[in-house]
This record gives structure tokens, C-alpha cells and sequence, in this order.
């Protein structure tokens, strides 16, 4: 509509006769355009740049939450506000009202086989699966058990390399892939039965004789071990040796492989 207005024939619109709507617009153009670059410098020069920590924190919430869940580790190195937003609870809470929550698969795998577990994620696109090593995370001991409680994953025991069972317990929280060691449980173990119940890990075997260690319950609230006492049953294994189980019924499942 401003092209039609400006090229009007009769000349109405204050012209000059002589010369062509074409020659009269690029002459408007050229007068205008000294100044607008003056009003975008005075305007550059009355705006403070942003820094990434003044961004306001319910903007980075809002943002944040419509991203996947796999492209947090990169997003929490931009600044310490992207970090405390991702490893909120209210980030969760945020995701879950907008029905942005996805499942993601963790699994622990010896490549070669004789070599120690390290963590791996499952990425699922409509035409394929693929799985990719978390490098931040280091490898886990062999014959480790591990339970998931919420966004965090606890690692327990295993071997380390003179063969040697280990109280170790390292927590993972899956939103960064950062780790640390918690408390030691009070005895070590090499494949143990573990199992989540009632939010309180319990840790099975991985000793070679049933004594009243053979279980172990984890507090997460107060953070710390306890002896569960027996009786136990005459038919469990002596061995101790549980590399499958699973929870079920408020109950843990496992086979006895040395009665196969």
C-alpha cells in the first residue's frame, strides 16, 4: 500500500514533476537513512549488554524446561544460574505440568567384557536407537548393583582390580552426570541383590556366608547404613553371588545361580 501511495501519477503526493516515483524514493531513502543510523547508535549506546548471570531465573526456568533432558550437562557449563535451575526439584515439577517429562535409559556396559562398566544412555529417534558413553562419568567396579531413587542413581560395591570386594557407594545425579562418594556401606560386597523399598535402599549378599551383615538397609534421608537383623531363610545361598534380581510386591527377587 506505501509503494502505491508513492507512486501515484498525478504528483499530488508533493514531488517533483520532472522526475520519475522511482528517483524521488531512492532520494527519501538516502535522506533517511544518515539519521537512522544515528537513532539505532543512541539507542546501542543507552542499552547495558546482558551478562548470563543477570538473566532473571524464571526465564532460565522457562527455557530450560522445554529442552531435552540429554542436552542439560552442556547447558549447566553456560553459568552457575543454569546449574542451580537444572538441579532444582522445581525444574521437574515445571516439566511435569507442561507434560515434558521423558524416560531415559541408563545402562552400565563392559566393552570388552572383562573390563570395568561405564554408563551409557539409550537415545531413541523414529527410525533408529543409539547408544552413547557418559564421559563425565567414570567406570563403575564390576559386579556393582545399582538402584535409581528419583533423578539420582546409587552405585554399590563391587571389586576393584586385585579382585577384592569394596564398600564403595557412589551417587550419580543423572541431570548433570556429575558423581561423588557417599558412605561406605559396613561391609563389602560383589554382586549383591539391591532393591529400593518403602525409598530405602536395601542391599542383599555379595558375601560369601550369610552372617547378620548379610543385609543392609540404606537411610537417604539420614545418610547412613544399618545392619537389617535375620533370621534368614536356611535355603539362601551361602555364596552370596546375585546378579539377578528385581523388586517386586515390596519384595526382592533373586536367583541363585549356584543351584541352577
Amino acid at each position: 500500500m506505501a509503494l502505491i501511495s508513492e507512486t501515484s501519477d498525478d504528483g499530488s503526493n508533493g514531488g517533483d514533476p520532472s522526475k520519475n516515483p522511482q528517483e524521488e524514493e531512492e532520494e527519501a531513502n538516502q535522506d533517511k537513512e544518515p539519521k537512522e543510523e544515528e537513532d539505532d547508535q543512541e539507542v546501542n549506546q543507552n542499552l547495558a549488554p546482558i551478562r548470563r548471570g543477570d538473566i532473571p531465573v524464571i526465564l532460565i526456568e522457562s527455557t530450560v524446561a522445554l529442552v531435552r533432558r540429554c542436552h542439560y550437562p552442556r547447558l549447566s557449563l553456560l553459568s552457575r544460574a543454569f546449574r542451580n535451575v537444572i538441579s532444582s526439584d522445581q525444574l521437574l515439577v515445571t516439566r511435569s505440568l507442561l507434560g515434558l517429562t521423558e524416560p531415559v535409559l541408563y545402562t552400565l556396559i563392559s566393552l570388552p567384557s572383562f573390563a570395568p562398566p561405564s554408563w551409557y544412555i539409550l537415545h531413541r529417534s523414529n527410525s533408529s536407537l543409539r547408544l552413547s558413553r557418559i564421559n563425565s562419568l567414570p567406570p563403575m567396579y564390576p559386579g556393582c548393583t545399582a538402584v535409581t531413587i528419583g533423578h539420582k542413581i546409587y552405585v554399590m560395591g563391587g571389586r576393584n582390580g586385585l579382585n577384592q570386594r569394596v564398600k564403595a557407594v557412589i551417587v550419580i545425579d543423572c541431570r548433570l552426570h556429575t558423581w561423588k562418594h557417599i558412605q561406605k556401606m559396613k561391609r563389602e560386597r560383589c554382586y549383591a541383590a539391591s532393591g529400593v523399598i518403602d525409598g530405602k535402599i536395601y542391599v542383599v549378599g555379595g558375601r560369601e556366608r550369610r552372617y547378620n551383615d548379610w543385609v543392609e538397609m540404606f537411610d537417604v534421608e539420614k545418610g547412613i547404613w544399618e545392619t537389617v537383623p535375620g533370621p534368614f531363610s536356611p535355603v539362601a545361598s551361602s555364596s552370596g553371588y546375585f546378579p539377578i534380581h528385581v523388586v517386586l510386591i515390596q519384595k526382592i527377587w533373586f536367583g541363585d545361580l549356584s543351584r541352577v
